[in-house]
């Protein structure tokens, strides 16, 4: 038969040991025991000083340990059942024990958190109720119902209760990191660095014991966006890392995970800090150095593209199109990238070519990294650009009086443009050419360019929405070039 963990035997003292005794057995072995290295253990000797450190907790266990075996197998059935995850099949186990022996606390705190697991936080609630009231001192009961609360999203009650477990039991590393979690909630960082290096202080020595604070504090300085209170910390992370391989990889495949999860929310600065940090440790590490360099990369783009941005030079159709280049595939669909991109790019035709040029130049004088994020599609824009005003024999200027209504990237062409889905087709382009020699010097194609700038955006609008009437239209201009004989 599966017997019950001896929790005596893993602090490794006596039945008769007292509560100082039981303190320091259960300091010596977390030394022993170190979650990074034995998480198991490290549970086993935590659940172990809870139950022991407790007078009504402890006498139950006693108890327990004398019970009969009918006792002791519900209890084995509940505990493998909540490891399986199987909540529901653990609340009949532990149910049954409290109709053999309904005193028995241990097991209704059992009952509670199979509850709390499967969701069920009111009924779970109830549970820690009636412990708390028998024995409204007990941290772990406090705690739970926390946790409970937290479950039912009772934020300002959990808060209450976790100020109360952590008032009885500070060494309990969860109610200090859950109830640092409701600080950080609340936006009140200065609480949480508190309480934070009061647990590192508590024992009277600041060693790695405390890692699990200092990793706590670095995630508070980074959501506070305190860079440089990050970069101390990493500081006391290294002063406090034993020389020890094992020790030493754990501690950089932490400081490596959290810059991934930070180069995954594009925090970059902070994921290229942290790789750095953990580069300096393990400088042969071949996925943290790929980490840093791409988000070295990463920074050094967005910094510049802060200011492209704020650059009154660029035309603000260029910037949308940067800006959706940037932006994450998860919060934008594919159809959705493509309107926004030919919405854009509608309006840059009614920009003058000479200021379209402008820009994509001060954009590869100034803004290199920005540039290279697409660097077929500026040399494209800009080799078309530059195309067009040369069949033109010139560019369109802010002053040209080719452009009565300031739309110089079109031309005003706004059916060929809308057919072609590019002001810069060489139909257009000769279309522009007839219309400026040919319409423009007489007195009813002045009357017609009028009357087209009018109707023109409308139908437009309608023909870009139908592929058919795109492919129509391009066949009808094609043959109105040739018909007027265009360009010959």
């Amino acid at each position: 038969m599966i017997i019950l963990e001896n929790y005596y035997q893993v602090l490794g003292i006596e039945m008769d040991a007292g509560e100082k005794e039981i303190k320091r057995a259960y300091m010596k072995m977390l030394r022993k025991h170190p979650p990074e290295k034995d998480e198991e253990g490290f549970k086993k000797i935590r659940e172990a000083y809870e139950t022991l450190s407790n007078h009504k907790s402890r006498a139950e266990y006693d108890a327990i340990l004398k019970y009969k075996d009918e006792i002791e197998e519900y209890m084995i059935y509940g505990q493998v059942a909540i490891e399986e995850e199987n909540f529901m099949e653990a609340v009949k186990y532990f149910k049954k024990i409290l109709v053999i022996e309904p005193s028995l606390s241990y097991a209704r705190n059992m009952l509670g958190l199979a509850f709390s697991y499967n969701g069920d936080y009111q009924q779970a609630i109830e549970q820690f109720k009636r412990l708390i009231k028998e024995d409204s001192k007990n941290s772990a009961y406090l705690f739970n119902m926390a946790m409970a609360h937290m479950g039912l999203e009772n934020y300002r009650v959990a808060k209450d209760y976790l100020i109360k477990a952590y008032q009885e039991n500070k060494i309990n590393s969860d109610v200090v990191l859950a109830l640092v979690n409701i600080h950080i909630n609340d936006k009140q960082y200065g609480e949480a660095v508190r309480l934070l290096r009061e647990a590192i202080e508590l024992d009277g020595e600041v060693d790695f014991q405390d890692q699990i604070y200092f990793f706590k504090l670095l995630e508070v300085y980074i959501i506070e966006g305190d860079i440089e209170q990050a970069k101390d910390i990493l500081k006391e992370i290294e002063s406090i890392t034993p020389n020890d391989d094992d020790v030493r990889n754990y501690v950089i495949w932490r400081v490596s995970k959290l810059a991934a999860e930070l180069y995954d929310l594009q925090r970059y600065e902070y994921a290229k800090i942290l790789s750095a940090w953990a580069l300096k440790l393990d400088p042969y590490n071949e996925a943290v150095k790929d980490l840093h360099n791409s988000s070295t990369h990463l920074y050094e783009l967005y910094k510049q593209c802060n200011m492209f941005q704020n650059d009154y030079d660029i035309l603000k159709p260029l910037k949308g199109i940067v800006s959706l280049w940037l932006t994450n595939d998860n919060d934008i669909s594919e159809y959705e990238r493509e309107e926004y991109f030919n919405d854009f790019m509608r309006q840059l035709e009614y920009k003058y070519n000479e200021d379209i040029l402008k820009s994509v130049r001060r954009i590869k004088r100034k803004y290199k990294k920005v540039y290279d994020l697409n660097t077929e599609f500026f040399n494209g824009l800009e080799k078309a650009l530059d195309t067009q005003n040369n069949n033109l024999g010139g560019s369109y200027s802010s002053d040209s009086n080719t452009n009565t209504n300031g739309n110089g990237g079109s031309g005003n062409c706004f059916v060929a443009t809308a057919a072609y889905g590019t002001p810069w087709a060489k139909e257009i382009n000769l279309l522009r050419k007839w219309r400026d020699k040919k319409l423009k010097v007489s007195y009813y194609g002045s009357y017609f360019i009028c009357f087209y700038n009018k109707v023109g955006p409308i139908a437009a609008n309608i023909i870009r929405k139908n592929k058919l009437l795109m492919a129509a239209t391009r066949l009808l201009i094609k043959g109105l070039i040739k018909l007027l004989k265009i360009g010959r």
